[in-house]
């Protein structure tokens, strides 16, 4: 997010309608698309729980996620996930 990158003092809330993935979906979603983007690192969103023992993540991924928490907070910050809304006609209104 350029706000963020650049540092600007700008207040903005963005509303980000999921529609058919949860709150967490999306922002896992999200997380792995920046550091793609910054990193180069591709790893899913399903990587990113880390739940599994055969995915755990190792120390240096988590030393480059780690660097981005509060660029993940910022996020955060910013955008709020509407996800209780489930199809384009409940936008309606």
């Amino acid at each position: 997010m350029q706000v963020i990158d650049k540092g600007l003092n700008i207040k903005l809330k963005v509303f980000y309608f999921t529609l058919e993935m949860s709150k967490e979906e999306k922002m896992l979603s999200a997380f792995s698309n920046i550091l793609y983007v910054k990193e180069g690192l591709r790893i899913t969103p399903t990587q990113l729980k880390s739940t599994s023992a055969i995915s755990m993540l190792d120390k240096a991924t988590i030393d480059i996620i780690a660097k981005y928490e509060e660029y993940f907070k910022k996020i955060e910050e910013i955008v709020e996930f509407i996800d209780d809304i489930r199809n384009p006609t409940g936008l309606e209104g």
